[in-house]
């Protein structure tokens, strides 16, 4: 059931989660290579275009699908990777990869703003809404609300009694050899 997408973005056109990379990128030797600001590099076998499709698809099944698969049917849903320091992955003389096609995929000159970015993000939904063909259909505020509590529910919870005694008690024996300690140094 786990698997990890950077961010979901639920709107009225439907549900879009995106994988996001920053820095540098290469594939060599049939990994993939991400290096951070901080000149950390991590390697996978899966690519980011990879990463995002499973992601979504466990997203799907294991958290929509059982609640909402009839309010779904008809809303356009899907993945797209986001590399927001780089230009193109290959260059634009060569075809983009399969994995990364350009339809679901944003570059540095699409996050230069945020007037870009949601041009990248409604190019992003007419790509899944194509998917759906004449059963497209727009997501109530009502549904939104569900899916997002479903999600991420608020929620509080506070410590057993017995356990918020025995930090009070710590708190206070520290607190009492603090204060012995200061009588010494007097």
């Amino acid at each position: 059931r786990w698997s990890e997408g950077d961010f979901v973005i639920i709107s009225e056109r439907g549900i879009l989660l995106l994988e996001i990379k920053g820095g540098r990128v290469a594939y060599k030797n049939n990994l993939w290579e991400f290096t951070d600001r901080d000149g950390k590099t991590t390697k996978k076998i899966e690519g980011p275009g990879a990463q995002a499709n499973s992601a979504f698809h466990s997203l799907d099944k294991n958290y929509l699908q059982d609640k909402f698969e009839d309010d779904l049917k008809g809303v356009a849903m899907g993945f797209g990777v986001v590399f927001e320091s780089i230009s193109r992955v290959v260059s634009n003389n060569l075809s983009d990869l399969p994995e990364l096609p350009d339809i679901i995929t944003a570059y540095k000159k699409n996050c230069s703003d945020s007037k870009t970015f949601k041009s990248y993000l409604n190019k992003l939904y007419s790509h899944y809404e194509t998917k759906v063909n004449a059963r497209k259909k727009l997501l109530s505020e009502e549904l939104i609300n569900s899916i997002v509590k479903r999600l991420r529910p608020e929620f509080e919870k506070v410590p057993a009694i017995g356990y918020q005694i025995d930090d009070l008690e710590n708190q206070m024996l520290s607190f009492t050899e603090e204060q012995y300690k200061v009588y010494d140094s007097i």
